[in-house]
């Protein structure tokens, strides 16, 4: 029972990062990246000497250099995950972003010559279709650059995924760690200035900090004694969850394209993780 919930606080986590970064509407999206990214850096870092993770000191420099495409695929998604939030309605994005599972399946197939079943071709049919319904608004009231941020974050998050399976040894702290740093390095020459009020300050440190570094670590630590069938289901959360916050404390109210193409996807996800198992493993997830 540990173990699920655990596994299920971390997108519940995940899926506060919309409502956070509306919050900050103020700020320039450079300074939010920069500072979300900072924060969970330093808190992956600190974790790592805290656990004295296996890949620390020499080592961790090692797993990061031989591992930068993961640490690039990985930190492109928080990039994307950032532009995305905030150029579009969260719940548009979050549901698009939600559509990740079925890309890794789908690139392991195609780069791993993993196995694919037809469920996987019948849910991916289905997303793109959701996510169709969901962007077809955009193409005359605006946010279609918003979303398109979002597909790209799942595809990116996708490749990063499929490569850490590709690899038969990696240092997934270290490696999103490394992530964390370069999306705060690219990020860094856009910012104007580093002056932040107190709530700034705190909505920030909640991003980076709570929202996810600790997610990532929750799921990391405890979604491997879960079924894959479980994990996938557990995922969801984070698209179903995501567009509730703002609604609820700003008013920020899903459109009905957004409530269908949303419902044609969670039931593409969710059908494919129930049928589409595989025995545990090691995973990774952060928004």
């Amino acid at each position: 029972m540990l173990p699920l919930l655990m596994t299920s606080l971390a997108p519940v986590l995940w899926s506060t990062g919309g409502l956070g970064v509306r919050l900050l509407d103020g700020l320039p999206v450079w300074e939010i990246l920069f500072w979300r990214s900072v924060f969970m850096c330093l808190t992956l870092s600190v974790w790592g000497l805290v656990t004295r993770d296996a890949h620390s000191g020499r080592g961790w420099l090692k797993s990061v250099s031989s591992h930068a495409l993961i640490s690039i695929c990985f930190a492109l998604s928080f990039i994307f995950y950032i532009f995305s939030v905030t150029q579009t309605t969260v719940a548009d994005s979050l549901l698009i972003q939600g559509t990740a599972p079925i890309f890794i399946v789908l690139f392991g197939w195609m780069f791993l010559r993993e196995k694919i079943e037809r469920i996987t071709i019948i849910s991916l049919l289905l997303a793109v279709l959701g996510i169709l319904v969901i962007m077809l608004p955009s193409l005359t009231h605006g946010g279609l650059s918003g979303n398109l941020f979002g597909l790209a974050k799942a595809v990116a998050f996708a490749c990063g995924t499929v490569a850490v399976r590709a690899k038969k040894s990696v240092g997934i702290l270290p490696a999103m760690t490394a992530a964390a740093g370069l999306s705060a390095l690219a990020a860094l020459p856009m910012v104007n200035s580093f002056a932040l009020d107190p709530q700034e300050l705190l909505i920030l440190i909640y991003l980076g900090v709570i929202q996810v570094g600790i997610g990532f670590i929750l799921f990391v630590s405890w979604s491997g004694r879960l079924r894959s069938s479980q994990t996938g289901l557990i995922v969801i959360l984070e698209a179903v969850l995501g567009p509730l916050w703002p609604w609820l404390v700003i008013g920020e109210m899903p459109s009905v394209n957004t409530l269908f193409g949303g419902l044609i996807i969670i039931i593409a996800i969710g059908a494919h993780a129930v049928i589409y198992s595989r025995p545990a493993g090691r995973s990774v997830t952060a928004s």
